[in-house]
């Protein structure tokens, strides 16, 4: 009995391990193929393609790149959905629905070799190497549909020129550069154009497979009760520095579903702005197991019993529980942690560096209605957890984007939307601490957040340029045959 008790102790402890990336719920945790880890949507900023908005999803988190024999393919037994909502109020007027479906090569019998006669499947997943044009050697084919949904029924999207062709191909993860010797190659031929019923301009394009992880956090020492003064070293004494090397989840691998679509299918005659939100559902059931619009609410703010809760409603739903974001405990925290520290090396006498204005009506602004004169959508008074994006905000091309978005007066950035390239760890950090106080938005004054002119950060920098300037800007994968030591970024387009 005691080596069953702690068999099933590590194995717990294992599964966590393997889902503290950044899975925002304990639910989600156990479940990482239907945990959406982060939602992006921004304008495109591909050269000639910034009539197109580009939304991104991406899920299980913290891939090893030497997952085989399995790898991660998507479930076949959830809707995977983009949701678009034209009226802040929670509801989608327009859904982006993935269904997936996996099987074996030759009828479900997969590949075979004979064997003294008898024709015997193989165990592996790949017989041989696999190339652009060429993927007789894969044992197992990824397949998915794309659904749109709109209150008048749903519609399967088509591949462009294809007489009707419904279904996609997810190219397989990258295994290693003996399975996959051009990698980069093998899996774009997997970005289809594609026709979306209800949308009369052409030029969508879809895609869905591995990436690099895009999102960028010091992690472990942050869930070590922010084991470093968050503050950049750069301008204060004792702050953490910024390296790439404090992005500890670089070297892993994510799945990611990006599509492309006309600005003008998206948006409604009374407003350029949209809110964005991705959930996974059960089809059999139709329960929603996971839900994300903004980054790093769940995680920094609702309290870890209501957490699963969050997950699995709607977002015009949320009204019990958006106490946690007008009066948040992570802020509170920090000033526990820190206070001291910082009265000690600036010899102030700060009574909490924690805002003072409540309710929160600058993290009300920034996540639940939208920043008056940016990205302003709201249905009546209500408040709705909605990644809020005005699609008639120019487009700022990659190298010139700044990091930290509206904040630092790139207004194309975070909160409007998100792009790859938006340090949004730094970015939610500062607003917590009450940056916008600083930005005379008249939500609160400078005077109720003491550090929120601070240049608050986790050490572990994103930039724009760390990605490609095609869609779908998300990185190549790590592969899995390694060597496994920092691959240092590289974005070649």
């Amino acid at each position: 009995m005691r080596i069953l008790i702690v068999f099933v102790l590590l194995l717990s402890i294992a599964v966590l391990l393997q889902a503290s990336s950044h899975g925002e719920a304990p639910g989600n945790a156990a479940a990482p193929q239907t945990d959406v880890t982060d939602v992006y949507a921004f304008r495109s900023y591909e050269s000639g393609r910034d009539g197109f908005v580009t939304f991104i999803t991406n899920f299980n988190p913290r891939e090893s790149s030497y997952g085989g024999p399995n790898f991660y393919p998507l479930s076949d037994r959830h809707y995977y959905e983009i949701h678009v909502d034209q009226t802040g109020d929670g509801r989608p007027e327009i859904t982006y629905q993935f269904v997936f479906h996996n099987e074996l090569p030759n009828n479900g019998t997969g590949i075979a070799l004979n064997i003294k006669g008898f024709q015997m499947p193989i165990a592996l997943k790949a017989a041989g190497p696999i190339s652009v044009g060429d993927n007789s050697a894969l044992n197992f084919l990824e397949y998915y549909r794309l659904n749109v949904v709109t209150p008048n029924g749903t519609s399967a999207a088509t591949a462009t020129g294809s007489n009707g062709t419904n279904y996609f191909q997810k190219p397989w993860d990258y295994a290693g550069e003996k399975t996959f010797p051009d990698y980069h190659n093998y899996s774009r031929q997997y970005i289809y154009n594609v026709d979306l019923p209800g949308c009369a301009t052409t030029g969508s394009k879809v895609f869905v497979g591995q990436r690099r992880e895009s999102f960028s956090i010091n992690i472990g020492k942050i869930f070590d009760l922010v084991n470093f003064v968050p503050i950049d070293g750069a301008s204060f004494p004792g702050g953490i520095n910024q390296s790439s090397y404090n992005n500890v989840v670089y070297y892993t691998n994510i799945i990611s579903i990006a599509l492309e679509v006309p600005i003008s299918c998206v948006t409604s005659s009374a407003s350029p702005v949209i809110g964005v939100y991705a959930t996974t559902r059960s089809i059999r059931g139709n329960r929603q197991k996971s839900r994300l619009g903004n980054p790093l609410i769940n995680e920094l703010l609702i309290g870890l019993k209501d957490k699963d809760r969050w997950s699995r409603r709607n977002p015009g739903s949320d009204k019990n529980l958006l106490k946690y974001i007008m009066y948040p405990t992570f802020p509170a925290i920090l000033d526990l942690l820190f206070r001291t520290a910082i009265n000690s090396i600036t010899g102030a006498n700060f009574a909490t560096i924690a805002p003072t204005n409540f309710p929160r009506n600058d993290l009300v602004a920034a996540l639940l209605t939208g920043v008056p004169g940016l990205n302003y959508l709201q249905s009546g008074t209500k408040l709705v957890d909605l990644l809020r994006l005005n699609t008639s905000i120019p487009v700022v091309a990659r190298g010139s984007q700044n990091t930290f978005g509206v904040i630092e007066g790139d207004a194309a950035g975070y909160p409007n939307g998100r792009r790859p390239g938006d340090d949004v760890i730094d970015i939610v950090l500062r607003v917590a601490l009450g940056k916008l106080c600083h930005l005379g938005l008249g939500v609160c004054s400078p005077g109720q957040a003491v550090v929120g002119d601070q240049p608050i950060t986790d050490g572990a920098p994103v930039k724009d340029i760390d990605f490609h300037t095609q869609f779908p800007y998300l990185n190549d994968p790590n592969p899995g045959s390694g060597p496994y030591y920092y691959y240092g970024y590289n974005a070649t387009s």
